[in-house]
């Protein structure tokens, strides 16, 4: 079986140990892993907030990157949702009846990791161990997408010590923690105007004119202009990399403990809520690169 990891744009750039231990649980259960090198991102981004057009490239470049595997596996409920129920959509609406068929041949040879695991590869027990509580969040994609039910939860890890005494006290720690955040956000939101947006960023009545005008067409706004500029870095290897350095560099220059502070703008919102890690000095790509030397396959 020719296994592809898909590690998702997110987890090459934010999350590389998320890619990693993916690496690692299935070369431990004796499976060869390759990740084509030419993959950068599915598109959800620009799909789900109505930027059709723009994901096209991205599905394209993913039915490339991936032809001729025999699972494409994934570390990502959302992601893995997206090429198996909105790949064959976006497909259908292109016109391109070859890429409609590949699309869906494709499709359906991408599970999600634990999906895999348990569905394909019959596995309950990978011989993994953490020796502390842990709290599983079943997302709604993983639910309601992919309808993974408990496969996640089959998967057993050791028990801990259920008579650690820091238990509780880590647990008080972490109510509050969310009893914070929540009401960080709760001030956030009192203070946004209250107003309908369309999905695109322009109004819908944009571009038709009174009676006898000429019809004009909308200005794009900032928001459609940074998803056309998202779509030209991810597809692209090459820019995506060049990216990913520029990103690492200001992270170094603007975290604080391997958190970004507040930023100024309308970006201060994402910051105010949540702790936004800094990227990480190495992406899962160039992990791999570093670690698995073999000739590049595909678009660099």
């Amino acid at each position: 079986m020719r296994i592809a990891l898909f590690v998702t744009c997110f987890n090459d750039t934010m999350g590389p140990e998320t890619g990693k231990a993916v690496v690692t649980v299935l070369e431990r259960l004796g499976h060869t892993v390759e990740f084509p090198l030419a993959q950068t991102c599915c598109g959800q981004m620009h799909f789900n907030t109505g930027y059709r057009p723009e994901a096209m490239p991205l599905m394209r470049r993913f039915v490339e990157a991936f032809a001729g595997y025999d699972a494409i596996v994934t570390p990502s409920a959302s992601c893995a949702g997206m090429v198996r129920e909105n790949h064959p959509a976006l497909a259908g609406q292109s016109g391109d009846e070859a890429l409609r068929r590949d699309v869906g041949e494709l499709a359906p040879r991408v599970p999600e990791f634990t999906e895999f695991l348990v569905d394909v590869l019959g596995v309950t027990g990978v011989g993994a161990y953490f020796p502390h509580r842990v709290t599983y969040h079943p997302t709604c994609h993983s639910l309601r997408g992919l309808r993974l039910g408990d496969k996640p939860q089959r998967l057993r890890l050791p028990r801990p010590d259920r008579r650690d005494p820091d238990s509780a006290a880590r647990r008080r720690r972490a109510r509050l923690h969310v009893a914070l955040r929540l009401h960080t956000l709760r001030r956030l939101l009192r203070r946004l105007p209250r107003q309908n947006q369309h999905p695109r960023g322009a109004h819908p009545s944009a571009g038709q004119g009174r009676r006898g005008q000429a019809h004009q067409a909308p200005t794009p706004t900032a928001e459609a202009l940074a998803m056309r500029a998202a779509t030209a870095v991810l597809s692209s290897p090459g820019r995506i990399a060049q990216a990913q350095k520029a990103a690492a560099l200001g992270g170094r220059l603007v975290a604080r403990k391997g958190v970004i502070g507040p930023l100024p703008g309308p970006l201060r919102g994402w910051t105010d809520v949540r702790d936004t890690p800094a990227p990480p000095p190495e992406p899962f790509r160039a992990w791999w690169q570093r670690t698995h030397p073999q000739p590049p396959s595909g678009d660099q």
